[in-house]
C-alpha cells in the first residue's frame, strides 16, 4: 500500500506528527505518550513502524481486512429470506427474538437493523419530539395502576375491531388485560375484577376523563367510580392522553408485538385470544418489567369474606311505587319485605343477578311478569247516571235566541206577539 493512497483520520494525523517529532529527537518518548495519552511501549512500537513502513505505520493493521466475527453472506441472505417470509413488517427487535425463539438463529439487533435498512425492507420512522419533563414513576407496585381501553383490529387489519381493557403498573410496567366487544361499564368492571382476583386491590387507579370512568355532573359518581369507592380504591383522573403515556406507549407495543404473536399461533376469534393473552402476558412481563424502588407491595388481598360478586355490580337508587313496587329496566319488582322507606338500592352484577337492598339489608321481592294493574286505596263513589232535558220551543232561552238570530221581520213580530 503506497502513502499516497492513504486516508486518516484527525486522530492519526495527529499521532502521525507527534511521532515524527520522537524521531526528530524534539521530544522525548514519555513526553509523547503523554501527549497522546498512551504507554511508553506502544509510542516505541509505533515508532518503530513508521521508521519501517513509513506514514502508514500509524494506521491499524486491520484496517481493510474482514472482521474474523463476520457472518458469512450465506448467512445473511438465509436469515433475510426468513424474515420476509415470515416477519415481514416486524422491528429488528421482535424479528431478532423471533428468529432466536421460532428458528434458533441468533442475530444481534444491531446487525438485523443495518441488513434490513440496506436492503430497503425497514420503514423508517419520524423522530419523535423530546419529552421535557417525566414524571416520576411510583416507588411500590400496586401503588397505582393505569387503566385504559384501545379499540384496533386485534386480529390482522381483515378482522373485527374490539377493544382490549389494558391494565399496567406504574412502578413495574407490568401488565394485564382482556378483550371486549365495546369500552363501557360492564367490560371494566369485569376486567377489573379478575385483575383483583389474580392480584389483589390496588392502592390507587389512574383513568381519563371518558365516560365510562367519570360521571358528566361532578355531584354524582359513575358506576365505576361508586365501586371504587365502595372498594376503598382512590380514582385519579387524567386531563390529557400524554399525562397516563405508561398506557398509551403499551398499547402501541401491544398492536405491533401482541398482533403478530397473535397471528404466528393462529388465532382467529376474540375467544382464543382472551385464552392466549395470560401466556403472552407471562412472556411480555419477563422482558419488560421493571423492578421497584421499594419493596413493599401496595396490593390488599381479598378477604375471604369479601363478596366480589356483591361489590362488581352496577347500583340504582329507585323509588317505591304506592303498591310497594319497584320499576328497573322494564322489568317490576314486588317487595315482599315490611319496609317503612320511599327508596331502594337496586344491584344488579355481572351476572345479572339482582338484588334489592336498605341500609346494606338484603329485601325479599318477586319479578312480576307483567306490569300490575292500578288499584285506589279509597274508592271512588258512583253518582246515577243524569238523563238530558232538552228545554221546549216556548222556553224564554229559545225565544230568546229566535229574537236575536232572525233575519225575517214578520217572524221577528209574530215571536213578540206571542210574548205579549
Amino acid at each position: 500500500m503506497s502513502e499516497r493512497g492513504i486516508y486518516m483520520g484527525e486522530k492519526e494525523r495527529k499521532r502521525l506528527k507527534v511521532i515524527n517529532r520522537v524521531i526528530e529527537k524534539d521530544i522525548t518518548q514519555e513526553e509523547a505518550a503523554k501527549t497522546l495519552g498512551i504507554s511508553d511501549r506502544q509510542i516505541r512500537r509505533i515508532v518503530k513502524e513508521v521508521r519501517k513502513n513509513g506514514d502508514i505505520g500509524v494506521v491499524h493493521r486491520s484496517r481493510g481486512r474482514e472482521s474474523n466475527n463476520k457472518i458469512p453472506s450465506s448467512d445473511r441472505s438465509k436469515i433475510l429470506d426468513l424474515y420476509q417470509q415470515k416477519y415481514n413488517g416486524y422491528g429488528p427487535t421482535f424479528a431478532s427474538e423471533k428468529l432466536h425463539e421460532i428458528d434458533n438463529t441468533k442475530i444481534s439487533v444491531t446487525t438485523l437493523w443495518k441488513w434490513l435498512t440496506e436492503k430497503g425492507l425497514l420503514k423508517k420512522r419520524k423522530k419523535q419530539r423530546i419529552h421535557r419533563k417525566c414524571r416520576e414513576r411510583k416507588e411500590h407496585y400496586g401503588e397505582m395502576i393505569q387503566i385504559d381501553g384501545s379499540k384496533h383490529c386485534w386480529l390482522g387489519k381483515d378482522g373485527q375491531k374490539f377493544v382490549l381493557m389494558g391494565f399496567i403498573d406504574d412502578a413495574t410496567s407490568e401488565i394485564y388485560g382482556r378483550f371486549y366487544d365495546y369500552e363501557g361499564t360492564i367490560p371494566i368492571l369485569d376486567s377489573f375484577k379478575k385483575y383483583v382476583e389474580l392480584k389483589g386491590l390496588p392502592y390507587s387507579v389512574y383513568v381519563d376523563r371518558h365516560s365510562t370512568y367519570k360521571a358528566f355532573s361532578e355531584k354524582s359518581l359513575s358506576q365505576f367510580e361508586k365501586v371504587m369507592e365502595s372498594l376503598g380504591i382512590e380514582v385519579i383522573h387524567a386531563r390529557s392522553p400524554q399525562a397516563k403515556g405508561r398506557v398509551e406507549r403499551m398499547f402501541e407495543t401491544l398492536q405491533d408485538r401482541l398482533i403478530k404473536e397473535m397471528e404466528l399461533k393462529g388465532i382467529k376469534t376474540m375467544e382464543e385470544a382472551n385464552e392466549y393473552l395470560p401466556e403472552y402476558f407471562i412472556k411480555h412481563n419477563e422482558r419488560f418489567r421493571v423492578m421497584a424502588k421499594k419493596e413493599k407491595n401496595f396490593h390488599t388481598p381479598v378477604l375471604p369474606d369479601m363478596n366480589l360478586d356483591r361489590l362488581f355490580c352496577m347500583k340504582a337508587e329507585k323509588r317505591i311505587m304506592k303498591d310497594n313496587t319497584v320499576y328497573y329496566e322494564k322489568t317490576y319488582y314486588q317487595i315482599k319485605s315490611k319496609i317503612t322507606c320511599s327508596t331502594v338500592m337496586v344491584e344488579k352484577t355481572l351476572k345479572n343477578n339482582i338484588y334489592i337492598t336498605k341500609g346494606g339489608q338484603d329485601l325479599r321481592f318477586e319479578r312480576l311478569p307483567t306490569k300490575p294493574e292500578k288499584t285506589r286505596l279509597i274508592p271512588k263513589p258512583r253518582f246515577n247516571t243524569r238523563i238530558p232535558v232538552v228545554p221546549s220551543l216556548e222556553h224564554p232561552w229559545k225565544i230568546g235566541q229566535l229574537i236575536l238570530n232572525t233575519k225575517d221581520e214578520s217572524t221577528k213580530a209574530r215571536i213578540q206577539n206571542l210574548m205579549n
